[in-house]
């Protein structure tokens, strides 16, 4: 199981989250035994253009399905390599999910 965090450098609601969020997140991962995989761009516009984020792209592009908006940053739960859920900005939300799923 991971925790996937889709964003870019130039993105100010991810370099809060960069900040805030990924510490708490990383934390959660090693206690609670889930991945938390970082995909960063240096731009965000480029989040948009498909294949932009390599072989992690298919799994963004699959999860934007679900989601009302791309922009970033986006959390995503993968179970066994597979989605599992998508929370566009609520790295809140997403993180419980993989607590949730860890138990």
């Amino acid at each position: 199981m991971a925790f996937h965090y889709y964003g870019a450098i130039d993105c100010p609601p991810c370099v809060a989250f960069k900040k805030e969020g990924l510490p708490v997140v990383s934390r959660a991962g090693l206690k609670n035994g889930f991945e938390v995989r970082v995909h960063q761009l240096a731009k965000t516009v480029d989040v948009f253009r498909v294949g932009s984020f390599g072989s992690a792209d298919p799994l963004l592009r699959e999860a934007a399905l679900e989601l009302d908006s791309l922009y970033p940053p986006v959390f995503v739960i993968t179970l066994d390599g597979a989605l599992y859920s998508s929370h566009g900005f609520e790295w809140e939300e997403a993180l419980e999910a993989a607590r949730s799923l860890a138990r």
